[in-house]
């Protein structure tokens, strides 16, 4: 079963919440709800960053993709040439 990463922060969001309800009544040993909150942050910041980089990951695609474009269409004109010059005057 695959697991999104909104599933996860969906979980996490509703385990600080029923933490935070009961934090009167019980308290849990291992994380406490400023820990879920900031693990929350940190998961956000990270998944931020991630998408600024995919997006410059494409964008630099584009960039690429493009000068190979390019190069292929210098490679066939510089063929064409040559071939126009020696098809009669061979060296």
């Amino acid at each position: 079963m695959s697991m999104g990463i909104g599933l996860i922060l969906g979980r996490a969001e509703a385990t600080r919440a029923v933490q935070e309800s009961l934090a009167g009544k019980w308290v849990w040993d291992e994380k406490t709800a400023e820990g879920w909150a900031a693990d929350l942050a940190a998961v956000r910041a990270q998944q931020a960053q991630l998408t600024g980089l995919e997006q410059d990951a494409g964008r630099a695609r584009a960039d690429v993709d493009a000068t190979l474009r390019d190069v292929y269409a210098r490679t066939v004109q510089g063929l064409g040439m040559a071939r126009a010059k020696y098809r009669n005057d061979f060296p």
